[in-house]
């Protein structure tokens, strides 16, 4: 078994991930301790920043030592941060209606005619500060038009591009 560490820069980067076996991290009781794996590594590395790891942080990942919790780095410009939920905020909610159906329009198929429940695939539109999606839009569309998530009714709205 192992322990993961991340070593932590002047600013709360991650800059690394380190992994360190469990009898590196064990005190004079055998108990697993974080403090243990970190004097370990900070004796092998001298860096004395580390955090325990649980869960997935990358690389430049911020650490919060406020709430102890890690944050990828910010993906879009117009995001904000809950640094106490560990995530970024899009300036529009994310779209809460995702299901749409269809029916299966193919003759060769052995469920021609079923309809079915299928998900958009919300996409973040920086330059326009919006939700996109290219699922459902018309056959005769594709490629002119894209599904916009309308906050203010709940609906994907059909958008000529």
């Amino acid at each position: 078994m192992h322990k993961n560490f991340a070593k932590i820069d002047s600013e709360n980067r991650v800059k690394s991930i380190h992994v360190v076996d469990h009898a590196d991290c064990q005190d004079e009781n055998g108990e697993i301790s974080d403090a243990v794996g970190i004097a370990y590594l900070t004796k092998i590395h001298g860096h004395s920043v580390w955090q325990p790891v649980v869960g997935q942080v990358g690389r430049m990942y911020h650490y919060s030592s406020t709430y102890n919790l890690f944050y990828p780095p910010r993906v879009f410009d117009s995001w904000t941060l809950d640094e106490a939920a560990g995530k970024w905020i899009s300036p529009v909610t994310f779209p809460i209606a995702l299901d749409y159906s269809i029916t299966i329009d193919n003759p060769e198929d052995e469920d021609h005619g079923k309809t079915v429940t299928v998900q958009h695939a919300p996409k973040w539109d920086e330059a326009n500060q919006r939700w996109v999606s290219g699922k459902n839009v018309p056959t005769a569309q594709i490629g002119t038009a894209v599904n916009v998530w309308n906050p203010n009714t709940s609906v994907w709205d059909l958008t000529n591009l």
